[in-house]
């Protein structure tokens, strides 16, 4: 998902749903040398069985224009977002990342419209980015970076 986004930094709360997003999906399906060969580990462990219509609905970084709080007023009633990936409730839903407040949205299966990335969400976005650490970094629980390749040896991470 890292490499498929159009930005060259990302915040470091955007980071944290990246990996949320990538645990739901690696969850959502089932393993081939895994418990059950009928049910995924979301399945057996939570007992949620999931929809595609609910579930899969936005793909990592994509643009989209989640719907605000109506008032009789000129605010306006949508905002620019980037989508992170479902919620994982059993009513479907995604969580957002706002291009004008910088928080986490959750919006339901009907309040957002996804759209084409326009230029100024990817310039918002580098200037969110700014105080976060470029790129993607590896370490140990003591933050102690570590090569990236040496997770390849341990057995079962490769197997086909």
């Amino acid at each position: 998902y890292h490499a498929m986004l159009p930005f060259e930094d990302l915040p470091r709360i955007v980071v944290i749903h990246l990996l949320k997003t990538v645990m739901f999906y690696i969850n959502a399906f089932i393993w081939k040398k895994g418990v059950s060969p009928f049910l995924s580990p979301m399945t057996i462990l939570e007992g949620v069985v999931l929809d595609y219509n609910l579930h899969f609905q936005v793909i990592f970084g994509e643009y989209v224009h989640t719907y605000e709080v109506t008032t009789n007023t000129m605010k306006s009633r949508t905002v620019g977002s980037i989508a992170l990936g479902p919620t994982g409730n059993l009513q479907g839903g995604i969580r957002c990342y706002s291009l004008v407040t910088g928080r986490i949205l959750q919006r339901a299966t009907n309040s957002y419209t996804p759209l084409k990335m326009p230029e100024d969400a990817i310039r918002r976005m580098t200037t969110l980015a700014k105080k976060s650490v470029s790129g993607l970094h590896f370490g140990d629980r003591n933050d102690a970076a570590t090569d990236i390749n040496s997770y390849a040896t341990i057995q079962g991470v490769n197997d086909n």
